[in-house]
């Protein structure tokens, strides 16, 4: 009888134990670029070909979620989905799934279209890359930290530019865009690496 009781107690302790294990989370680092006034691409990278399934789940407001896409796993560890219907704010994140069973849940990611006369920047927050699209061609992006510190002034090429952030601590930073007198000014979030 005590062998039987000891058994049964040594199932559950083996059982409690997987279930502590599935429960543990990893993260999922993604991008977010916007394509055009309408479109958004959303890309991720695996360090193996996996097993996994993901789903994107989408949002107006950070709160209520639609599942967009369900995508399988592949061959290959680079993962890619276009949003035809990217709205003007539009917030992202990815599930990883195993057998229907939740592995791991990325954080949120969002980004804002502003009328052609506005900056855009995405994603927000960022991790290692923040792109930045002005109304203006030609002019200056300076980034501000959230003291009022010059960071790093870049020259505007073209409609689209690229800010490493990796040199970047984690926290809260200003883009303004300065072309003659035209100023336009947005805050971003570099987020603490993995």
């Amino acid at each position: 009888m005590k062998t039987m009781k000891i058994a049964g107690l040594i199932g559950l302790l083996i059982l409690a134990q997987t279930a502590v294990f599935c429960q543990k989370k990893i993260s999922i680092s993604f991008d977010v670029q916007l394509c055009d006034r309408s479109t958004a691409s959303i890309q991720w990278t695996t360090p193996v070909k996996d097993s996994f399934d993901y789903i994107l789940e989408k949002s107006r407001d950070a709160k209520t979620w639609e599942r967009i896409a369900n995508i399988s796993s592949q061959l290959s560890p680079y993962y890619e989905y276009i949003d035809l219907h990217a709205g003007n704010v539009s917030y992202y994140r990815i599930a990883q799934r195993r057998h229907e069973e939740l592995v791991a849940l990325s954080d949120t990611k969002w980004i804002k279209v502003n009328s052609l006369d506005k900056l855009s920047i995405w994603p927000t927050p960022a991790n290692d890359i923040l792109h930045i699209r002005s109304p203006f061609v030609n002019g200056v992006i300076d980034v501000i930290d959230v003291d009022g510190r010059f960071i790093r002034k870049i020259t505007i090429i073209d409609s689209i530019s690229d800010i490493s952030l990796h040199a970047f601590p984690a926290g809260m930073y200003f883009i303004q865009a300065r072309h003659g007198k035209d100023v336009l000014v947005e805050k971003f979030i570099k987020q603490q690496p993995f």
